[in-house]
């Protein structure tokens, strides 16, 4: 151990553990850093630099999973947004007359799907935007016109 035992001491009272105090004495030249302050505020900031490199590696890992976690999100909403559909079209249904069941359940249907495309053509562009200028327009390059392949 590079320390002496009234470095050891010096050290453990600044850091509150023995065993952080064997790391510290065991990696540092306490008397040639000037004192057991300095090898404490060493350690630190290597244990600090090695924190940073874990927090830019997590925040990495979350941006590249953001992207797939916000269409899971859109993908659930749309489920639900479908499922209060057909319970709309079932209390609707049940408001009617034997002989209109099927019309208003035609409606319905297609009051769905006409919904479901206007967001693909239209809405998706005023829900994500454009990441570039786009002078205040939200759906510039983001509707389903811009997009040749799937159009």
């Amino acid at each position: 151990m590079p320390c002496s035992a009234a470095e050891f001491l010096a050290v453990s009272q600044l850091v509150g553990s023995n065993a952080t105090a064997t790391t510290i004495c065991g990696s540092y030249a306490v008397t040639d850093m000037g004192g057991s302050t300095s090898a404490v505020l060493a350690w630190t900031v290597s244990q600090l630099q090695g924190v940073r490199e874990q927090l830019a590696d997590t925040t990495q890992a979350l941006a590249e999973s953001s992207y797939g976690l916000n269409t899971l999100f859109v993908l659930i909403s749309a489920a639900l947004v479908f499922m209060m559909q057909l319970g709309f079209a079932m209390f609707v249904a049940g408001t009617v007359r034997s002989k209109n069941i099927s019309s208003i359940l035609m409606k319905s249907f297609i009051d769905t799907c006409i919904t479901a495309v206007g967001f693909y053509t239209v809405g998706y562009g005023f829900a994500r935007g454009h990441e570039g200028p786009s002078n205040g327009e939200a759906r510039r390059g983001t509707s389903a016109a811009d997009r040749p392949a799937l159009t």
